[in-house]
């Protein structure tokens, strides 16, 4: 109601991104789809982008866990089985500068697995190509790996942590401390959830109020600017072989003469 929403539908799945993108007896056409879903859902608004905006397409959920050697390796492995619950092929990577934290970690992500309920997903998380344990060499090279990344989730949870996020521009939600999981952006912490994941970071940001927001440019020049601005454009519109164009500011600026 706050939104100015006006309809609800109770509908889900591939089946709902087609009767949003084309409409139904009972659905009106939109004109975006924003949001997430599993892999139907985004195969759909794939096959529906170019009919109808879509805000971008997501993958597997992603984190990316920095940590030096004050990062309690608990915190760290609790962050790589949350993130792994999600799905079976999840991305969950620590990266660290320090050997003996990487070690610490892979022991607590082994003492943590057993305690979850859905231990199945998270093992298989655990084990696919896309996750690990990684021990950089410096915390320059952690850092150069993480901006490659562009994760969809990264936390850091180092001494420094604030100096750590000034050299990173590609993530999509940032976590910083030991005190903020990632599950406090899932469910409390106020920031928007949807999230570019595979390397998407690089380009955009997540979903926002300004993802519905439109600019639209406006100008009026007076007769003294557009004179200050006539040669250049009479001298580009001619150089593109544009003469009309030309013309609709030398028309103008005769008249004036006039």
């Amino acid at each position: 109601h706050i939104a100015g929403a006006d309809a609800v539908y109770s509908i889900g799945g591939a089946q709902a991104i087609a009767g949003l993108a084309y409409g139904t007896e009972t659905i009106t056409r939109v004109q975006k789809i924003v949001g997430p879903g599993n892999k139907w859902v985004t195969a759909a608004k794939a096959e529906v982008r170019g009919d109808v905006e879509i805000d971008f397409l997501a993958g597997p959920s992603e984190v990316v866990v920095v940590a030096d050697e004050t990062g309690d390796p608990e915190l760290v492995a609790a962050e790589l089985v949350a993130q792994a619950e999600h799905d079976s092929n999840a991305s969950v990577v620590a990266v660290t500068d320090d050997e003996d934290t990487a070690d610490a970690v892979a022991a607590a992500v082994d003492d943590q697995i057993n305690a979850r309920e859905r231990e199945a997903v998270i093992r298989e998380g655990l084990a696919n190509d896309a996750s690990g344990i990684l021990h950089a060499r410096s915390m320059s090279e952690a850092i150069l790996f993480t901006e490659a990344y562009a994760p969809e989730h990264l936390s850091i949870i180092a001494d420094d942590d604030e100096s750590i996020l000034e050299r990173i521009e590609s993530a999509g939600s940032v976590f910083l401390g030991p005190n903020t999981p990632v599950a406090a952006g899932d469910y409390a912490s106020g920031t928007n959830h949807v999230l570019p994941t595979n390397g998407g970071a690089r380009v955009t940001g997540g979903l926002s109020v300004e993802t519905f927001l439109r600019s639209t440019t406006v100008q009026r020049l007076s007769r003294e600017g557009l004179a200050e601005l006539g040669g250049t454009i009479a001298t580009l519109a001619d150089a593109e072989g544009l003469e009309a164009h030309a013309e609709s500011v030398r028309t103008r600026l005769d008249e004036e003469t006039d």
